[in-house]
């Protein structure tokens, strides 16, 4: 039993060391992402556990911290595993792409932004949401800086359609209207990050609002 619970201690120091590392000299690029590996390092050090998703969390917060100084395609994947702390073997299983591991992290952000605030329907559109959803997009606006720069704006229309559009809804009815609303949710924030943000979020949210009033 001491053997056992030895191997625990080891393992789930190992966890909270590898979280730290994220958390010290691994930061994200705005508050809202810092929370989410805080958030991150509580969960795992409370279950005493590695789990797939976290595991995914990790090394797709290499990849975006590896996109500040190299392009996607020059990323190597020895570069990921030293970064997060896993083998490759973890990695083949985690994703099957860089570009793959870029969308996931987008969606993450936002489920938990949505978990911190309250907001319901986080793979829904909902227009109450509005407001909090541009406030959000303006918290990690040098994130969405970085993947313009890199030319990563597909990943980025990816996360959209991964946590708006279910290619599987059998109401056709529903299935257009959430399509149409990823994407078009996708092209007003592509417009707002070429614009450099112009605008604040309040009046973002009125925009949209006015412009869904004059397509329904």
């Amino acid at each position: 039993m001491d053997g056992d619970r030895e191997l625990k201690h080891q393992t789930t120091t190992l966890t909270a060391a590898r979280v730290s590392r994220l958390c010290g000299g691994f930061l994200f690029l705005s508050l809202a992402e810092n929370v989410y590996l805080w958030r991150l390092k509580l969960k795992i050090m409370a279950k005493n556990d590695i789990t797939s998703e976290f595991l995914k969390d990790c090394m797709a917060a290499a990849v975006m911290k590896l996109l500040e100084q190299w392009p996607l395609d020059k990323i190597q994947v020895k570069q990921i595993c030293d970064a997060s702390g896993y083998h490759r073997a973890s990695w083949f299983r985690a994703f099957q792409s860089k570009s793959e591991a870029v969308t996931y992290h987008m969606v993450r952000l936002w489920q938990l932004y949505c978990e911190r605030h309250g907001l319901e329907g986080y793979n829904d559109w909902v227009i109450d949401n509005a407001e909090a959803w541009f406030q959000y997009n303006y918290e990690i606006r040098d994130t969405l800086r970085l993947l313009q720069r890199r030319g990563l704006m597909k990943e980025l229309a990816d996360s959209f359609t991964a946590t708006l559009h279910d290619h599987h809804i059998d109401d056709p009815v529903r299935a257009y209207h959430t399509a149409m609303f990823a994407f078009s949710l996708y092209g007003i924030l592509r417009e707002w990050i070429i614009r450099d943000f112009d605008q604040p979020p309040t009046e973002m949210a009125r925009l949209v609002r006015e412009t869904t009033a004059l397509m329904i």
